[in-house]
């Protein structure tokens, strides 16, 4: 052990100057800045962090607002961004991250030691100030790493809003759809008994919890819906322009982007500290005091000594390669699930243009086969209101077929625009639970 004579302020000084400079505070919105401007950006509509009474008030006020209107999937999209419980815990996790990366960014605390020995005529005191030399050696190439979870955390909580966005508007459609249902039935039959009104309320019933869920309304809301689900647009976009959105902006390939580079950083840390990890430096004051009793008098000798101890874990054992190929594998395993990601996501967005101009084509078909022919004004597949429609010419076809076919029209306008949202989704950055399979909904 060497004497210094002022270790103490050493350690001091080394742990301020190391920790001011790799230290970061928490932000004031919880790390919901980046969140909050892919949500305008991508859906015009406002991602909003609920932690306060004061807050809860406030989006209490906007939700009843919107819903004193007729629903539009814009203000569907708003109260569920607003409303949703899942959403909100989404947002929680992300504030969890960022406190994990802010405590991460600082330097470990030092450890004070105090012994006292005491004899018949010796005084022993000794004092520590100990700290941890290769957690501050290593505090900048760990905060880089929580710096690059905390990034990927963000693009992660941004995704679980564009896919709340996109579930909700999704799930708008198929209730709008089985709304138009309902009142084309009810027009044709004009019987509240007859089982085919009853089972088109009964669907109807079924969406529009299923809408409610995806807005946090666990009450029972009586909203309003359109009567029919909109037009088909003029026009339709190009595979290619599909293709270049989904690839250049998914916000899953960013996230794993972050998170790849977060494990690079972490597998070169791992091997740093490979064959030494935990070193532990000391500074060390001890007072000593002795008495000596004679015949004729006392004396007491008091002996003041300064120095370091150092502590270093001898890897005798374990000399880092299981830490080390662990740490690889799981960088090899990373990266692999992002070029599969790559791969996919091409394919992914050709799938969803498939489905989105297939349905586009299907919803004309059916268009023009239901167009008003004679006294069958007003039926022109949901582009005026169904309460316009007139009732079938005479003589009257057959009532059934007629229906039936109006009534698909109806749900090729629903995949339509159920095609549409997942395909802008996967161009906003992120994937739904979609699919071919799940255009008209779950089975009833």
């Amino acid at each position: 052990m060497g004497c210094l004579e002022r270790p103490l302020p050493l350690i001091s000084t080394m742990i301020m100057t190391v920790g001011l400079s790799a230290c970061v505070s928490l932000s004031g919105d919880g790390g919901m800045a980046p969140v909050q401007g892919i949500a305008y950006a991508e859906l015009n509509a406002d991602a909003v962090k609920v932690s306060t009474e004061s807050e809860s008030a406030a989006a209490a006020e906007r939700v009843a607002a919107l819903l004193k209107r007729p629903l539009t999937p814009g203000a569907a999209v708003q109260i569920a961004l607003l409303n949703n419980r899942g959403l909100q815990a989404s947002y929680n996790e992300l504030g969890i991250s960022e406190a994990q990366y802010v405590q991460a960014s600082l330097p470990p605390s030092p450890r004070f030691g105090f012994n006292q020995l005491v004899g018949d005529l010796e005084v022993e005191i000794t004092r520590q100030l100990v700290g941890n030399v290769l957690a501050l050696a290593t505090l900048p190439a760990r905060s880089e790493i929580a710096q690059a979870r905390y990034r990927a955390a963000q693009i992660r909580a941004a995704e679980a809003t564009l896919t709340l966005a996109a579930e909700t508007r999704k799930q708008f459609y198929r209730a709008v759809a089985a709304n138009e249902q309902v009142n084309l039935i009810m027009q044709t039959h004009g019987s509240a008994g007859d089982a085919e009104v009853s089972e088109a309320r009964m669907k109807l019933r079924i969406e529009r919890e299923r809408l409610a869920r995806l807005m946090g309304q666990w009450d029972d809301v009586d909203y309003r819906l359109p009567l029919h689900v909109p037009s088909l647009p003029a026009r339709i976009r190009s595979v290619r322009e599909a293709e270049e959105q989904a690839l250049q902006r998914r916000l899953d390939l960013r996230v794993a982007k972050l998170e790849l580079d977060a494990l690079a950083k972490s597998l070169g840390l791992t091997q740093a500290t490979r064959f030494v990890s935990a070193f532990d430096l000391a500074a060390q004051n001890r007072y000593k005091s002795t008495e000596k009793d004679s015949a004729d008098s006392v004396s007491k000798t008091k002996t003041i000594t300064n120095g370091f101890v150092a502590t270093i874990e001898i890897p005798l054992f374990d000399f880092g390669q299981a830490r080390v190929a662990e740490a690889e594998q799981r960088y090899l395993q990373a990266a692999n699930r992002l070029a599969e990601m790559a791969v996919n996501a091409r394919s992914e967005a050709r799938e969803a243009y498939h489905a989105y101009r297939g349905t586009y084509e299907i919803a004309r078909a059916h268009q023009k086969r239901n167009a008003p022919t004679g006294g069958l004004a007003g039926i022109q597949a949901g582009a005026k209101m169904i309460d316009q429609a007139a009732a079938p010419p005479e003589p009257a076809p057959d009532m059934q077929e007629w229906m039936s076919h109006n009534i698909k029209a109806i749900e090729a306008r629903r995949d339509f625009w159920i095609a549409d949202t997942e395909l802008t989704a996967l161009g906003s950055g992120t994937r739904t639970n979609g699919g071919l399979g799940s255009l008209g909904g779950p089975q009833i």
